[in-house]
């Protein structure tokens, strides 16, 4: 076995010593210290015991004295006879356990003083205590000493009877009396830690008997209470609900000492003397603070609000509240007065970004609403509102750039404006404020109105022609209240005769009101030139800036006229023609529609001839012209100048001649409105084979077209460029000679240039040339037609004539061509001079060798020569004639 060293065993009963002392000491404190085995008061009615703990050492005269216990329940207290002559104390279970009067206070505090006798409770007592505590009567510290003194003490407290004492002992308790009396009544501090104990009374009869007797003790109750404050809001008296935006949390209260002595709270140990700070707290989010653990032992405490949070002010004065039993809760409200502020709305004008107007318009009229937009109701003008209806309706007069809303309850509002003032547009989208704004209670805001602004536009006609006038001028109005011009400005119709202010047409902001200048400069002719409109004078006729995205035209009443310019001084009425026009929608264009005038019908038609002979054909060729006689209606006693321009009909485009275009310029001032003029387009027309020409015209004035005559289709304004081309040759072999006795064929090779899909015809004829007659064989005329539509411009075709030439070898002849275009005899060739269309029959040379007889003066004529002679003479003869007649009927022809 395990065997303990000598230096082991003596730990060991060391150990157990120190144990066995430690326990000891434990019991000894519980027995004296029992009173605080248990907080919890003794509920009335409850049965107890008295324990009889033995006779006590000292006697004072008849009152006995002995050692007693009281049980109640599982906790024991040390108890005393209140009525010591009486005997033993009730021990038969039977007394019934209630709280004893407060006219029994200093039995309470003698027997808070005997069981706190010990160094930790000598602090508290004053020096008169410490003085009886120094007498032999207290020294005594044995259990039964203090207790026999003490039972004496609360005997001649109880009943206020003190015989049986001897005089030494009634003075030395006297003097206890007095002395507990002075303490209490000066709230010394052993008195006020007394007070945190219940004196409790056993009482009954014993059995048998008809004596009552009591016996009294204390216990801990440590009375605390507590003090519930509330925060309330003072104008709609709810301790629930603030108002606005407003908060009942973060209010900071104080809780005082107010009852005109020191004052002690078991809760913490602390002394409190009067008017000293014994708690402090903010109220939670519902307003609201606990103060538990508060003195109620008849303590008097004052509540007072000490700081507040931005929505309520700070409430003045205080509240009190009174604590006296254990549990006792005191409720406080207190009542602040919500924060208010004031709320300033300026209007300003959008466009001059202050208080000044655009025109003549004001904010007069226009009318705004507060709407409670906070999370609660406010009270305004002794009403609750509740959130999003209508706190009040503010409206501004002629004169008002500003209204305010005075008086506003800490809170989150909506500015609505339900009214414009006439001629700004209505801004109906609510905006947010509150109050206060940025930690003021005075707060402001700024609400702009957008003027009304809109657009005109129209088209400028001439009702005779419905054409449309360009660059004609008009002027644009604005007017007063009294109906006089306030702003003009200069408006020119463009190429389509439109005027139109809007931005989309033409930017305000290009060479804004651009026209104004050139009106007043009488030199400058004005033309469109694409500049923008915009009216914009603020009450003190200072300009308004220009924007794009707005209309030109501000709220009021226009007038338009037209002005006399170059181009309407032909029309008549000028000076009536008005327009007045309201504009009072934003963003409207007010469309006018046509503007017509009656005005001079200008007129003017062409004929264009070949001015060679005067019809609708040109053979090409290098020095040809064409002459357009133009009929016009214009004014007279005007100067006009008339333009002509030769197209080409078959592309649409101007005929270019080395790159050129051909055209003419005339100047007329007709004495009279209607006259005649020609125009003479001299042309090298040998490349413009095949094409057809149309003579535009136009009519100016001031370099303004009035009127025109350009149609591709009218035959009067066309000419044709045409070309015939023929070469003759025998069909056999291609050379210029027929052979001669034979029949022959004759191929005339013809080369045109027409217009397509036109029918034409070409007759031919053979003429001789010596005789200029047209050739006869066999007493008929040679002659060829042939009829054809060309597909394209120019070509080629082939003529075949058909000559038996027996009897004309050696003859010259020609051919002679006729152009028709259906029964128009359109061109001609006869010239015999034309070498292309010339050709002869063969006719060989004659013999050599014959011999010739001359007569008489010695010689004489051969017979032979004679009847060659006649054989050659005759045949010539009767040629002679029949070519003389043939040569009648080919001119008849």
């Amino acid at each position: 076995m395990f065997k303990l060293s000598r230096k082991h065993a003596v730990l060991r009963a060391s150990f157990i010593g120190v144990l066995i002392v430690a326990v000891a000491s434990t019991a000894v404190y519980l027995m004296l210290n029992r009173h605080e085995e248990s907080n919890a008061l003794t509920p009335g009615g409850a049965t107890v015991q008295i324990i009889d703990g033995g006779d006590a050492v000292i006697h004072y005269g008849d009152h006995h004295t002995k050692f007693y216990e009281t049980k109640v329940g599982s906790k024991t207290y040390t108890s005393y006879c209140a009525e010591p002559k009486k005997g033993s104390p009730l021990h038969e279970n039977e007394a019934t356990v209630l709280s004893s009067s407060t006219t029994n206070d200093l039995v309470k505090f003698i027997i808070y003083l005997h069981q706190h006798n010990n160094t930790n409770t000598q602090s508290l007592r004053n020096s008169v205590f410490d003085g009886i505590s120094s007498s032999s009567y207290w020294g005594d510290n044995s259990t039964e000493r203090l207790y026999a003194f003490t039972h004496a003490v609360i005997g001649i407290i109880w009943k206020d009877d003190d015989s049986g004492l001897n005089s030494s002992a009634k003075t030395k308790i006297n003097n206890v009396i007095s002395e507990l009396t002075t303490a209490k009544n000066n709230n010394s501090r052993a008195w006020q830690l007394a007070q945190n104990y219940q004196l409790y009374v056993a009482y009954g009869k014993k059995t048998g008997g008809t004596d009552d007797q009591d016996v009294v003790w204390i216990e801990e109750s440590n009375p605390l209470g507590s003090i519930g404050v509330q925060k309330c809001d003072n104008e709609t008296r709810s301790c629930s609900v603030p108002q606005g935006n407003a908060s009942f949390a973060g209010i900071t209260v104080k809780v005082y000492n107010n009852s005109g002595r020191e004052v002690y709270n078991p809760a913490n140990g602390n002394f409190y003397a009067n008017g000293a700070e014994m708690a402090s707290s903010t109220t939670n989010a519902s307003g609201a603070i606990t103060f538990s653990n508060l003195p109620a032992t008849g303590v008097t405490y004052r509540v007072v609000e000490t700081a507040t949070n931005s929505s309520y002010q700070l409430t003045a004065g205080a509240q009190t509240a009174s604590l006296s039993s254990d549990g006792q809760r005191a409720n406080v409200s207190l009542y602040n007065n919500v924060n208010r502020g004031n709320l300033t709305v300026n209007k300003i004008d959008k466009e001059t970004g202050t208080c000044t107007n655009s025109g003549e318009l004001s904010f007069a009229g226009t009318t705004l609403q507060l709407i409670n937009n906070s999370t609660n109701p406010v009270y305004y003008n002794g009403s609750n509102i509740a959130r999003g209806s209508v706190v009040t309706t503010k409206v501004f007069s002629a004169n008002d750039c500003s209204v305010s809303f005075e008086n506003l309850p800490y809170g989150a509002y909506q500015i609505k404006e339900t009214v414009a003032a006439t001629g700004y547009v209505l801004d109906s989208t609510p905006k947010d404020v509150s109050v206060p704004s940025n930690n003021s209670y005075d707060v402001t805001y700024t609400f702009a109105n957008q003027p009304i602004r809109g657009d005109v536009k129209f088209v400028k006609m001439d009702e005779n022609n419905e054409k449309v006038m360009r660059n004609v001028l008009f002027s644009i109005s604005s007017l007063d209240s009294n109906e006089q011009i306030r702003e003009t400005h200069i408006v020119v119709t463009n190429q389509d005769g439109v005027i139109d202010t809007s931005s989309s047409f033409i930017p305000h902001s290009i060479n804004t009101n651009g026209y104004d200048e050139l009106y007043d400069d009488t030199a400058v002719p004005i033309v469109f030139s694409g500049f923008g409109t915009w009216f914009g004078l603020d009450k003190n006729l200072n300009k308004l800036p220009v924007n794009d995205n707005l209309g030109a035209l501000l709220y009021g009443t226009y007038i338009i006229q037209e002005l006399r310019c170059d181009n309407n001084i032909f029309c008549t009425n000028i000076i009536n023609q008005k327009h007045t026009i309201e504009v009072t929608e934003h963003n409207k264009v007010i469309d006018l529609g046509d503007w017509n005038n009656t005005c001079t019908k200008f007129t003017i038609e062409t004929e264009a001839v070949d001015k060679k002979d005067g019809d609708k054909y040109i053979e090409a060729g290098p020095d040809t012209a064409i002459k357009d006689k133009i009929s016009y209606c214009a004014k007279k006693n005007y100067s006009f100048t008339i333009k002509g321009t030769l197209m080409d009909k078959a592309t649409g485009e101007p005929i270019l001649i080395d790159g050129k275009k051909v055209q003419k310029t005339v100047k007329i001032n007709p004495k009279e409105d209607c006259g005649k003029v020609e125009m003479i387009f001299p042309i090298d027309s040998s490349k413009l084979a095949g094409k057809s020409v149309v003579v535009f015209e136009k009519l100016f004035y001031n370099g303004e077209e009035m009127t025109s005559h350009e149609e591709l289709d009218d035959e009067e304004q066309t000419v044709d460029i045409i070309k015939l081309k023929t070469t003759a040759t025998n069909k056999e072999d291609g050379t210029k000679v027929l052979p001669m006795d034979t029949d022959a064929v004759l191929q005339d090779h013809v080369e045109y240039c027409l217009r397509p899909g036109l029918e034409y015809t070409i007759k031919g004829i053979v003429m001789d040339k010596a005789t200029g007659n047209g050739l006869l064989i066999n007493s008929a005329p040679v002659e060829q037609e042939l009829t054809f539509t060309p597909e394209k411009a120019c070509g080629e075709l082939d003529m075949f004539y058909n000559i038996n030439t027996r009897g004309i070898g050696g003859a010259k002849l020609i051919i002679f061509e006729s152009l028709y275009q259906g029964d128009q005899l359109i061109l001609e060739h006869r010239d015999f001079n034309n070498d292309s269309e010339a050709f002869e029959v063969f006719l060989p040379a004659p013999e050599t060798g014959t011999v010739t007889e001359t007569k008489s003066g010695g010689q004489e004529t051969s017979p032979a020569l004679l009847i060659a002679f006649i054989l050659f003479v005759a045949p010539i003869g009767g040629y002679v004639i029949k070519r003389h007649n043939a040569r009648k009927r080919f001119f008849k022809y």
